[in-house]
């Protein structure tokens, strides 16, 4: 799990990462997260990724729940999967659930299996613990 307190994601947000489309490349509004999490280049570590935290509309906050998912063995199946997850962000968008004053902080969730990524990833978090301090 990467957690951050940079802002909630909005409906462009969820876009550019359904579509692939760097934020910085299609907008100049505030971006999620406070740098940036590079966030196409995760799905190295998962196909899926599950998205918790929450979803800014009129200026109001509703929980969020995703699942980027970029699994699939070719063109077809992923091309599928982007059809999948664009109509489920027409459904938040549209849901009229309980709005709230304040957001929650960003969850992302990679279900990581294989042993190379567990190791890569074990590896990554000594290499944060050391230069942590001089970033």
């Amino acid at each position: 799990v990467f957690s951050h307190n940079g802002l909630p994601f909005s409906y462009e947000n969820l876009l550019d990462l359904i579509t692939q489309i760097s934020s910085k490349q299609s907008s100049e509004e505030k971006k999620t997260g406070k740098f940036g999490t590079g966030f196409m280049s995760t799905h190295l570590l998962s196909d899926i990724v599950q998205i918790q935290g929450s979803f800014i509309q009129d200026n109001k906050y509703k929980k969020l729940e995703f699942a980027v998912d970029r699994s699939g063995d070719n063109y077809i199946d992923i091309k599928n999967k982007t059809k999948i997850m664009l109509e489920q962000l027409d459904i938040i968008s549209e849901n009229q659930e309980e709005l709230h004053e304040e957001y929650e902080n960003t969850k992302f969730i990679y279900s990581i299996k294989d042993d190379d990524v567990k190791a890569a990833v074990e590896e990554g978090i000594v290499d944060l613990k050391e230069t942590i301090p001089y970033v």
